[in-house]
């Protein structure tokens, strides 16, 4: 009569646990970045947010500004605004703060998060270009989105929008 196999060899043990091991390894490496993509997906709608905010803060700025000026250093732009006060907007690292300049002293007045390596540009005003004022902030890094801010100093050119309340 022939041999009763009570057990397993050890070889097949060891091969067991090796072919366990790499399915394991393969499925927490895709686990793991696939939460990395979760993650990074996440914090875009938050980025977009921060940057349609801050879009619509220097548009706002430019608008109400009588002149603008940007430092050699291309680090800091100034709005010359009525009444002998500036708004300021200056970059420090990932962030672009923004502060109210009034008798000589800068308070805060909000922080932006922007690209750690990026390059500010103002294009002045200019009869070639109807007036308006170019302002941009692009990224160094291609994958990185750019801002884009059109306005004219002193004065806000959007379309009138008619109030809804006032249709019939």
């Amino acid at each position: 009569m022939g041999n009763l196999r009570r057990g397993y060899t050890l070889v097949e043990l060891l091969v067991v646990i090796a072919v366990a091991s790499a399915l394991m390894a393969t499925t927490l490496a895709a686990l793991g970045a696939a939460m990395q993509v979760e993650r990074e997906a996440s914090r875009q709608p938050a980025k977009a947010a921060a940057t349609a905010q801050l879009a619509a803060t220097l548009r706002a700025d430019v608008w109400s500004a009588e002149s603008l000026a940007l430092s050699d250093a291309a680090d800091e732009l100034t709005l010359a605004q009525p009444g002998g006060e500036s708004i300021r907007y200056r970059r420090r690292g990932d962030r672009l703060h923004r502060f109210l300049v009034a008798d000589g002293e800068e308070t805060p007045r909000g922080v932006f998060p922007a690209p750690s390596d990026n390059r500010l540009t103002v294009d002045p005003p200019s009869a070639e270009a109807g007036g308006w004022v170019r302002i941009v902030i692009e990224p160094n890094e291609p994958t990185q989105p750019s801002l884009n801010v059109r306005a004219t100093v002193g004065r806000d050119l959007r379309p009138l929008a008619p109030n809804p309340a006032e249709q019939p």
